[in-house]
């Protein structure tokens, strides 16, 4: 029994060691949509990722410009509106923000999608 603690001691020793240079054992991979991180595509947290504000009826909010979404009907505003100009610094803001918008809602409203055709993931092979 002797020698089993001690090779027991020894493996605790290794791990420690290990853990030290910041080497540990793999985790068991988990699915991204049980990560406490995940993001549903198209929802409320997403529009507020991207800065989008939706613009409800009785909302006053002071704004230069709104886009309603041709697809949902819905209508939004952008969080930051100077920030649009970071992207196209040379026209007039309103149009800034009508592109920025354009982009931003389509980006919220069509789920990316992986092509048929599209060719397999990189799988590591030995090549020589």
């Amino acid at each position: 029994m002797a020698k089993i603690d001690e090779l027991a001691a020894k493996v605790e020793e290794l791990s420690a060691l290990l853990a030290r240079h910041g080497i540990e054992s793999p985790v068991e991979a988990i699915p991204a949509t049980d990560r406490p991180d995940y993001i549903p595509h198209g929802s409320i947290k997403h529009a507020r990722l991207l800065g989008l504000v939706e613009v409800g009826k009785d909302d006053e909010t002071v704004t230069l410009s709104t886009f309603t979404s041709p697809r949902s009907k819905r209508t939004f505003r952008l969080e930051d509106e100077m920030g649009a100009l970071a992207h196209y610094p040379n026209i007039e803001p309103e149009k800034a923000i009508v592109l920025v918008l354009q982009q931003k809602v389509n980006e919220l409203e069509l789920a990316p999608a992986v092509p048929e055709d599209a060719p397999p993931m990189f799988r590591p092979t030995v090549v020589y």
